[in-house]
């Protein structure tokens, strides 16, 4: 792991000056590159146009919160073809175009932001000494690549008691009752595992008799001891096991 320094990248950068109070330190600092690549053309130049300062935010050292006094310049392009004839010298590993505080302070933000969001990582970076605003760290969120945000946790989806018989089984269940009475539990579970492949136990049967729905079908065959043919009441066992579902 990287020690950290008080320079963002000191291989690019030369501490000039440090003045240092009780809350602040500020670092002047310029950059040590003899020469510049053209953000558009890639040609590297070191024709010197003009100098600039930036005043950027770094991350707290010590619980002293550190601006930078970046001094840098611009550059004339080369190039006679490209069309930016002057631009200024990049520097990725320390601060974004335009940003007004460094990289890896971005990357601390973005952190807290992630873990805290908008109000209660802004009370977390000012107890380190940083200053921003909720909608700030909220959008260092937004601006992350698709693949780094978390997605939406899947909807809670209730566990399904295995002793809770499906809806199909108990309306057969009710359903045999209706038609046939005198079936008993172990009758009723043998016809359901012909049926659905699933057999519940004879208590289960009696607890389903007494709280479960309405039957949707009404008695279609006579009493088994009112028939007295014996092929009549094997066919009337196997249009009862047949019987639609529900």
């Amino acid at each position: 792991m990287a020690e950290p320094t008080l320079l963002p990248d000191s291989t690019r950068l030369h501490l000039r000056l440090l003045d240092a109070s009780t809350s602040t330190i500020i670092a002047i600092v310029a950059t040590t590159s003899p020469e510049a690549a053209c953000p558009l053309c890639q040609r590297s130049s070191r024709r010197i146009h003009s100098h600039y300062v930036r005043q950027i935010a770094d991350r707290p050292w010590m619980g002293c919160a550190v601006r930078l006094e970046l001094h840098t310049r611009r550059f004339f392009c080369v190039n006679k073809d490209c069309v930016r004839q002057i631009f200024t010298e990049r520097i990725p590993t320390v601060v974004a175009p335009y940003a007004r505080r460094t990289t890896r302070l971005t990357d601390v933000f973005t952190l807290i932001g992630f873990a805290l969001g908008g109000e209660a990582g802004k009370r977390l970076a000012a107890g380190m000494g940083l200053f921003t605003s909720p909608d700030t760290l909220l959008g260092l969120i937004r601006a992350q690549p698709a693949s780094l945000i978390p997605p939406d946790p899947p909807p809670v989806v209730p566990k399904r008691d295995q002793r809770t018989l499906p809806p199909d089984i108990r309306q057969e269940i009710v359903n045999l009752a209706a038609e046939y009475p005198a079936f008993r539990p172990h009758e009723m579970a043998t016809i359901c595992f012909v049926k659905f492949g699933h057999q519940p136990s004879p208590r289960t049967i009696k607890l389903v008799l007494a709280t479960g729905p309405k039957p949707s079908r009404s008695r279609c065959i006579a009493p088994f001891h009112e028939i007295t043919d014996s092929f009549a009441r094997r066919r009337a066992i196997i249009q009862l096991v047949n019987s639609p579902k529900g």
